[in-house]
């Protein structure tokens, strides 16, 4: 993912907050600065970190936030967030949204076989979840880079 993160780096773009794209839903961040661990609003969606590294803690939990994970949170949160990022060493991230409204739709179009009262024994929905990075999260993710220029 090194030619996202390059072509993320030379858009001339503001440092430290994050920037919309041209795909609505989709925002980018570029930090140049260290950011001591402050309260931080996540909305749903799904957050990839394509260089360097955030500390993310719910509830004194902590999560791996970095270009080997990434996060998807199910609901609005308050979190936790501690940047490390310097001028030689940007943190360059991803963020894209879910459409809660499309994700019912589409859930309602599936109909799983099972009912989720059901599972609710085995399965405890969480408001945001670490997930590893796999080669075709990847390859989704520099496809969506490549409609960004």
């Amino acid at each position: 993912m090194s030619k996202i993160v390059e072509t993320i780096k030379s858009l001339d773009i503001q440092t430290d907050v994050p920037v919309k794209t041209n795909i609505d839903g989709v925002s980018i961040f570029k930090g140049v600065s260290y950011a001591p661990r402050r309260p931080v609003m996540y909305d749903p969606g799904v957050c990839i970190m394509l260089q360097g590294e955030k500390e993310i803690s719910l509830g004194g939990v902590e999560y791996p936030y970095n270009e080997d994970n990434y996060l998807v949170v199910s609901v609005n949160v308050p979190l936790m967030a501690e940047i490390f990022a310097t001028p030689e060493s940007m943190v360059i991230g991803m963020a894209v949204d879910i459409d809660m409204a499309q994700l019912h739709d589409l859930i309602s179009i599936v109909r799983h076989p099972f009912s989720l009262s059901e599972n609710l024994n085995q399965y405890h929905p969480k408001a945001i979840e670490p997930a590893r990075m796999e080669p075709e999260m990847k390859h989704t993710i520099e496809r969506m880079a490549g409609c960004l220029t």
